[in-house]
């Protein structure tokens, strides 16, 4: 247990507060960080299910999740934060949790909402793709999905994450970029110049691609993504513009499936918002998301 709260602390915007104490699951008694996930249930009738993963519900979300009859669970299928983004073992451990958990406790496999921060943004969005393309195996189909601030278009993050090592402005930064281009090479056999086709076939979403590429198994689910366009807090703290922001990922997502005719798909921006845990200034955080009206969007999903 104390592997996974080290990992959790690595994670941006991360905040613990249960009202009451989690059911945690070790789905391999040996393996502490990863595969393993964390309920917390209503006391009422359930009527979904709203799936975070790799981020503890605050107190406030329980207690409302608790008054709508929801039940959170907390996913971590990896322990490697950035497999989560490319690898598809995490999305079938993903799958694998979430099918025990609706079936102990007799959830509808059409009441499950998925979200996330950040990569595991990605991993939402990745798992809602997942469902539609028919390769999970539990044969859920997400009522929704959200992610707060995700990569998206890993062809665009590559080229963020190199301009990143090369101006060598930020330690954070280049540290980031240095491990993310190695993932995206690795993975995909090559830079975006070489292996573009591998891009847009692992990428969530891809702008240079037709129709957005993988957005098109979006088109038919209510998908909410949270971000806040400081480019002004990039610019000085990062020396990145817009270029440099999971926002132009965001908006793009987003533009593509009101395009294709999904009415239900939402860009939440906001103003200021963004601040980590010890108080110092992020757009790129969890608090930037309105918890009250977020369980009140998944529990207006759940009624339909």
């Amino acid at each position: 247990m104390k592997k996974l709260l080290l990992l959790l602390f690595l994670i941006p915007g991360f905040h613990i507060s249960f009202a009451q104490e989690p059911i945690t699951v070790f789905r391999n008694p040996r393996d502490s960080t990863a595969n393993l996930y964390q309920l917390v249930l209503p006391k009422g009738q359930i009527k979904g299910m709203f799936v975070l993963t790799y981020l503890p519900f605050s107190h406030p979300m329980v207690s409302m999740a608790a008054e709508k009859g929801i039940v959170l669970m907390m996913g971590i299928p990896s322990s490697n934060y950035l497999d989560i983004m490319v690898e598809d073992y995490p999305l079938q451990l993903l799958d694998e949790m979430i099918a025990e958990v609706t079936v102990k406790y007799n959830i509808p496999k059409n009441k499950v909402i998925v979200g996330g921060l950040s990569a595991a943004g990605s991993l939402a969005i990745r798992y809602a793709q997942y469902g539609e393309q028919g390769k999970n195996h539990s044969g859920i189909k997400v009522a929704g999905v959200m992610a707060v601030d995700p990569p998206l278009d890993y062809e665009r993050f590559w080229r963020e994450c190199k301009k990143k090592v090369e101006l060598n402005f930020s330690s954070v930064a280049v540290a980031e970029g240095k491990m993310v281009l190695s993932l995206l090479e690795s993975k995909y056999g090559g830079t975006p110049y070489q292996k573009l086709s591998n891009y847009h076939t692992g990428s969530p979403f891809s702008y240079s691609a037709r129709k957005g590429g993988n957005a098109v198994f979006l088109d038919k689910t209510p998908v909410r993504i949270y971000h806040e366009p400081d480019v002004n807090w990039w610019l000085e703290n990062r020396r990145l513009d817009y270029y440099g922001m999971n926002s132009i990922d965001c908006a793009a997502l987003i533009n593509q499936l009101m395009i294709d005719g999904n009415k239900d798909a939402e860009l939440i921006s906001t103003n200021n918002k963004g601040f980590r845990e010890d108080g110092s200034r992020h757009p790129h955080s969890w608090s930037i998301v309105d918890e009250t009206e977020l369980i009140n969007w998944c529990s207006s999903l759940f009624n339909r």
